[in-house]
């Protein structure tokens, strides 16, 4: 069952971290990943803007990330491109490929929102990259969805990533992508990143 951090919890934690920052004279980040923010928007809020207050008493810096996947109404898409510092969106590219997983309770798709979302952000500046979680299915159109990406949004870094057999995606029987398909589709994607100026990247793929 989906449940929101307490705030009496939540404000224990950013004390106890913030005054350890400034113990060791180092900046404080306060970062949101797994779920969404905008599910809990005023524990979101205020989480943040508490945080700023206590590191601006502290006198340490203050930058807050956020892991997202930017469904959001225009003011909560506008107060984050003010207030947050960078963001990694979820957008698996192609509306037809993105919205066929990642739907709206009512069974609607949520690429429009994002992609409206993704203007504020440009239009303010906002600094963030794209994930795309790249599933068997689509894999063939992984070029044309990055070309979507990248005529979409003005995002320098985006990542493709493989589905990971976890939760839902087990519960859902969703297939990752043929490891030497997705080699043979990411080179060509990146050909096409290349022609926008764009930095394509897969987390695994580090030679160290």
């Amino acid at each position: 069952h989906p449940k929101t951090m307490p705030w009496k919890l939540a404000e224990s934690a950013i004390r106890i971290a913030a005054h350890n920052a400034a113990e060791q004279k180092a900046p404080f980040r306060l970062s949101f990943h797994g779920g969404d923010v905008g599910a809990c928007w005023d524990l979101f809020q205020k989480s943040l803007e508490f945080s700023k207050a206590l590191c601006q008493q502290l006198g340490i810096q203050f930058s807050v990330s956020l892991g997202t996947n930017a469904v959001y109404p225009e003011d909560q898409a506008e107060y984050i491109a003010r207030n947050v510092s960078e963001a990694t969106v979820s957008l698996d590219g192609l509306p037809e490929i993105h919205d066929l997983y990642r739907r709206r309770p009512d069974g609607s798709g949520t690429c429009a929102q994002i992609l409206k979302s993704l203007k504020i952000f440009d239009a303010a500046g906002f600094q963030y990259s794209i994930r795309m979680t790249v599933l068997q299915d689509g894999l063939d159109r992984l070029p044309d969805s990055l070309e979507f990406i990248c005529k979409s949004c003005s995002a320098k870094q985006i990542w493709a990533e493989p589905l990971y057999l976890r939760g839902r995606a087990v519960e859902d029987t969703l297939r990752p992508p043929c490891p030497d398909q997705f080699v043979t589709q990411f080179r060509k994607a990146q050909t096409v990143a290349e022609k926008y100026g764009r930095i394509l990247s897969y987390s695994g793929a580090r030679i160290n």
